[in-house]
């Protein structure tokens, strides 16, 4: 799935990314997007009330400037909220704990049926990692 920045866009224009119905079904690299999230009920089969986000450092930024704007939003839709607690390996709610196994499963087991073996091995390290900081 390429991403590209929409040529002739404002400086400072941001490229957000909704991979729910192709993230882990499609290949992409997210170098060029600000924000590449996604909810893992799709490609992933897991259950619905999770989403994962990837954020640049100038989206980062962004959402601390409208946070600081006074511009209301509730703390479930906050991403300042979102950021605070990803950054303590927490959630604003519990999710479903079925919901995180499952796709810990999944990203270990169900999405290599065409990935070359040393690359599941670097995968899965990596997923082995993203696992023990939960």
């Amino acid at each position: 799935m390429p991403i590209e920045r929409v040529a002739g866009a404002d400086e400072g224009a941001l490229v957000l990314v909704d991979a729910t119905s192709g993230a882990g079904g499609l290949p992409v690299d997210i170098a060029q997007s600000d924000v590449y999230y996604f909810a893992p009920q799709k490609s992933f089969a897991a259950d619905g009330g999770l989403w994962i986000a990837v954020f640049s450092p100038a989206a980062l930024e962004r959402a601390a400037r409208v946070h600081a704007s006074g511009r209301h939003v509730p703390e479930f839709f906050s991403l300042p909220t979102a950021i605070d607690n990803s950054l303590k390996n927490q959630t604003y709610n519990t999710p479903a704990l079925a919901t995180l196994f499952l796709l810990n499963d999944q990203l270990r087991i169900a999405m290599f049926p065409a990935v070359e073996p040393s690359d599941v091995e670097a995968l899965t390290a990596c997923v082995d990692y993203v696992i023990e900081q939960l």
